[in-house]
């Protein structure tokens, strides 16, 4: 029983080792770092337990294993821009109209330096501010808030640069205004118009500006959904937004959009109207107008 005892020691004594067997026949019996031997040793890991069927294994033989690549890691989606707050919602009691989401402010990018502004291996680029929603009303005659307005966008590419490389898309340049806030299921509560957005301004003077294999590419921000009016009667649901107007002027040999970009959308849509209530004199909301594109090449 002594000897068994001790031989179980040993065992357990040399459990997990890494040895190194080198080319003369000496054995390191020290743990060896991983990257540290010589291309002519052999490694050999010793598991705990006894022996038995791949007890031992070997690693380091030529043409075995080769080293892991190491991926280049992906970023993004990158966003420019910020999130304008919500209006809060009413109380439950008479007149507590919902507040008015904030206004965004504009976003303004310019890359003149005739480098690439956002590289490759950026998992998708937006650029723009996206206003805040209006809040909920309460009680009778409240209101739901209007949306808040996207803010304007203006982006100058010139000195023969690149805006987004190939591989950075999708891409997006355009935010959305501002919804309308619900009005309260009362009489006489309005919902909230929904925010315009923002003008977008594009200036390419002197290289590409979104190169092939950079798309989809979508440039325009929408306006903002109306609220839905209260149940009662005299209950209006709100105005949707004006979608963004674009302007586009491109005076580069590289142009703005090369063949091989993808699938293009240029324009601002309009927001759309609230429901009306179900009671009389209650009704829906006007549609927002979409905005005007303009391109100069």
């Amino acid at each position: 029983m002594r000897c068994s005892a001790r031989l179980l020691a040993v065992a357990v004594a040399v459990a997990s080792t890494t040895i190194a067997l080198t080319s003369d026949g000496g054995i390191d019996a020290a743990p060896v770092a991983a990257g540290s031997l010589p291309a002519s040793t052999k490694q050999l890991t010793v598991f705990s337990g006894f022996p038995r069927r791949g007890f031992f294994s070997f690693g380091g033989f030529p043409g075995q294993r080769p080293p892991p690549s190491t991926p280049t890691p992906t970023s993004g989606p990158l966003v420019i821009g910020s999130n304008a707050g919500t209006g809060g919602n009413g109380g439950p009691g008479i007149f507590a109209t919902g507040g008015d989401g904030g206004n965004a402010d504009p976003v303004t990018v310019t890359n003149s330096q005739g480098g690439t502004l956002f590289g490759a291996g950026n998992a998708g680029v937006t650029i723009g501010s996206t206003a805040g929603d209006g809040g909920d009303g309460g009680g009778d005659f409240a209101d739901g808030g209007d949306g808040g307005t996207a803010g304007a966008i203006d982006v100058t590419n010139s000195g023969g640069g690149t805006l987004v490389a190939s591989g950075a898309g999708p891409v997006t340049i355009g935010a959305r205004a501002g919804d309308g806030g619900d009005a309260s299921l009362a009489t006489g509560a309005d919902g909230g118009n929904g925010g315009n957005s923002g003008t977008i301004d594009i200036s390419n003077t002197g290289g590409t500006f979104i190169p092939g294999s950079a798309g989809p590419v979508n440039i325009g921000g929408g306006g903002g959904t109306g609220g839905n009016a209260g149940t009662g009667f005299n209950s209006d649901g709100g105005s949707g937004g004006a979608g963004s107007n674009v302007d586009i002027t491109s005076s580069a040999a590289g142009g703005v959009l090369p063949p091989g970009t993808g699938e293009v959308s240029i324009g601002g849509t309009g927001g759309t109207g609230g429901d009306g209530g179900a009671g009389p004199s209650s009704f829906g909301g006007n549609g927002g107008d979409a905005g005007t594109v303009t391109i100069i090449g």
